[in-house]
């Protein structure tokens, strides 16, 4: 069998695009990619020709190949000014749209990256799909490590889908990111999210114990206090701000984790007596 006649099949193309006949020349290129399916000039050529006589699919089909091709090898300048070229054929492929935020962030280009996912999350939403948005919002989240907003964006949108692993590492990487930034309502409403994902987690409670301290919170405090060192903190704050006829809740909470605690069990008695409540203050004595 005679090889391939590559040469000859261009020529011929390049002659019947010189008399116009574009449909001729479209069936030489498609017989060369036949032969030789990595030829990827011509094929760059043959998305051209069809771009040229309005077969928009079809070029972006051939451009895309290339595209992919280009990125799978590392090129990406390359395969980015290709998803650009598509984009410009069809503003609205979101398939381009994507790989060419995916480029962009291997480029290093966040802010294009952004832009393009962003693109296509709103678009999506716009045609109600909610789901793919959420996706979106979940690659957003992956772009910038140091965008905060995006990563507990991208952790909700996680939670939504039902990606429990993934919405608890983002939710900590934003909650310590916000912290960081003094942002420290921010945090603990992230720590607050990964507390409902995982309420074991001992050190986000504590933090939000601390935080809803701190704040004044002493009812969601006292809630979240397990142990009787957390109940004292909780007791004290609430001395320090004068609330003093709920401090007597929480120490006989305390006195009630640990029946050895006197110093517990005194502070009880004598509150229940400053208020005149013998019946309640004997049941906390022992004989």
């Amino acid at each position: 069998m005679a090889p391939f006649d590559r040469e000859g099949a261009l020529k011929r193309a390049e002659k019947a695009l010189r008399q116009g006949r574009v449909d001729a020349a479209i069936e030489e290129y498609q017989g060369i990619l036949v032969a030789q399916p990595r030829d990827w000039n011509s094929a760059n050529a043959l998305g051209d020709l069809f771009v040229r006589s309005g077969q928009l699919d079809k070029g972006v089909e051939q451009y895309t190949r290339i595209a992919d091709h280009l990125a799978e090898e590392g090129f990406y300048p390359k395969a980015s000014a290709l998803y650009k070229k598509i984009l410009k054929v069809k503003p609205t492929e979101e398939y381009a749209l994507i790989r060419s935020g995916d480029v962009a962030s291997k480029l290093g280009l966040l802010a294009d990256a952004k832009s393009a996912y962003q693109t296509v999350a709103d678009r999506r939403r716009k045609l109600g799909n909610v789901r793919g948005a959420a996706e979106m919002a979940v690659r957003l989240g992956t772009v910038d490590p140091e965008d905060f907003d995006a990563r507990y964006a991208a952790a909700r949108a996680a939670r939504e889908l039902g990606d429990t692993e993934t919405a608890l590492r983002e939710l900590r990487a934003a909650a310590l990111g916000f912290e960081e930034k003094a942002r420290l309502e921010e945090a603990r409403a992230a720590y607050r999210d990964i507390l409902e994902l995982e309420p074991d987690d001992e050190d986000a409670r504590a933090r939000v114990l601390a935080a809803n301290i701190a704040s004044g919170e002493f009812t969601s405090a006292f809630a979240l206090a397990t142990s009787s060192d957390e109940l004292r903190q909780v007791a004290a704050a609430l001395e320090s701000a004068g609330r003093h006829a709920e401090v007597l809740a929480v120490w006989g909470r305390i006195a009630d984790l640990d029946p050895d605690d006197v110093e517990a069990r005194v502070r009880v008695v004598r509150g229940y007596l400053a208020n005149n409540d013998a019946a309640s203050a004997r049941r906390h004595l022992t004989p």
